[in-house]
């Protein structure tokens, strides 16, 4: 009888369609904190940045490489949006965004990263914990709500600063026909839907799980 385990490749035409190959096959992400559909192999990323050509190379390269300031093992390993994939021999590091086109890489300061706070809830002993949009979870005891995006250290995760989302805050569009978008929120729907952003003079109408609040350097995602 065939085999009918779980295959470690997709076909190119069930794959994301950011992800970009020369065959019919694709790297498989491997289970981790983004989706199939929300991460992609950090094989695939080594490859787009050049430092690697095929499975081989990026299995070399990966022992240099630490994704949130921790070193991972396997190629399939899913990487997504706001992870920090660094290079420490080559003192650089990169942080996951989105466009409309896909994933891009862009070059940062390594040592944090920015998450969204998708729920937050008591647990035992009567503290907060904040479950993030990575897929961690922080204990803090401070004021923060859902919608806010913190700044953590990486890997400690430890809570560095809260970026609260209201009106006036600066805005980035990960998702949708406006990914990649950076505004200034004007209206938000109290009980979630649709957010009003301005971006370079013009009105922007987007789905508010597809927004984070940013700090105020951060550009749009061309």
């Amino acid at each position: 009888m065939a085999g009918h385990g779980n295959s470690r490749h997709l076909k190119k035409l069930a794959a994301p369609r950011f992800v970009k190959t020369r065959g019919l096959w694709v790297k498989k992400p491997s289970p981790g904190k983004h989706g199939k559909w929300e991460g992609i192999p950090i094989q695939l990323l080594l490859e787009s940045l050049g430092f690697a050509s095929n499975k081989r190379e990026a299995g070399i390269v990966l022992k240099e490489v630490l994704v949130d300031g921790r070193k991972v093992y396997d190629l399939g390993f899913p990487v997504g949006l706001m992870d920090v994939i660094s290079i420490p021999k080559l003192s650089e590091s990169f942080v996951v965004l989105r466009n409309r086109k896909g994933f891009v890489l862009r070059k940062c300061k390594p040592g944090f990263k920015f998450l969204k706070v998708l729920n937050k809830k008591i647990i035992k002993g009567g503290v907060v914990q904040l479950n993030l949009s990575d897929g961690s979870n922080i204990i803090f005891d401070g004021v923060v709500n859902t919608k806010d995006t913190v700044k953590v250290e990486i890997p400690s995760l430890k809570l560095k600063e809260v970026l609260k989302f209201e009106p006036g805050c600066n805005c980035y569009v990960f998702k949708g026909k406006h990914a990649g978008s950076v505004g200034v929120l004007k209206k938000a729907s109290e009980r979630g839907g649709n957010v009003v952003l301005e971006s370079n003079g013009e009105e922007l109408i987007t789905i508010e799980d597809y927004v984070m609040s940013v700090d105020s350097d951060f550009k749009a995602v061309v």
